[in-house]
């Protein structure tokens, strides 16, 4: 069955149709036109006087010439498919590439091969495998990675908002320094004037 579909097949490529196909074409294209005769006929024998036995005739005339046609168009099969079938010695043109014929061993490496590729397949569909299923975890950890964004993003707010209370701190302990300062520099000159009156007064 499967040689004869592969016969059928290479006639296909061949010719453009297979045997079967021109076989039931070619029986419908003579009986179509068979009935095309009868009912030309019936059509000019309806104007004739006694048309009834005519037509009767004619159609029993039919319906011998179709079984005697099915008959011969049956015998006509085998001669039919003989002639659009393509010896099998013989190759297009197109196939002429598998004309070469490998050796054992070389059919053995190609063996090889097929299996390698056929492991390394296996191995890449595993691998896209994982991958997509660390994809599938990645894309359910999403909602959780947005959180922790959102709280980087607040403790980022609140560092900034810390450096700014140690600078102002920072400023301050500068300016009480200063001021310190300017203080205790007061406090001498205020304590250089008064010893340099009461001096005065004591002389």
């Amino acid at each position: 069955m499967a040689e004869a579909i592969a016969e059928s097949e290479y006639s296909a490529q061949y010719f453009g149709f297979t045997p079967e196909m021109f076989f039931h074409q070619f029986c419908e294209l003579i009986l179509d036109e068979m009935s095309l005769v009868c009912q030309h006929s019936m059509k000019q024998l309806s104007s004739l006087e006694n048309n009834d036995a005519l037509i009767k005739d004619s159609l029993a005339i039919h319906k011998r010439w179709s079984a005697r046609s099915e008959h011969i168009l049956k015998d006509l099969q085998p001669v039919i498919k003989e002639f659009f079938t393509i010896p099998k010695n013989v190759l297009l043109p197109s196939d002429e590439v598998y004309a070469f014929q490998y050796i054992e061993e070389e059919i053995k490496n190609l063996e090889e091969e097929i299996k390698q590729l056929k492991e390394k397949y296996i191995e890449e569909l595993k691998s896209v495998q994982m991958y997509k299923t660390e994809l599938d975890i990645l894309e359910n950890l999403e909602p959780i990675k947005r959180k922790v964004d959102e709280g980087i993003d607040k403790l980022n707010k609140f560092t900034t908002t810390v450096q700014d209370v140690r600078e102002i701190e920072k400023i301050a302990q500068t300016f009480n320094a200063f001021r310190k300062g300017i203080s205790e520099t007061n406090d001498d000159d205020h304590y250089e004037i008064g010893k340099r009156k009461f001096g005065e007064k004591t002389k």
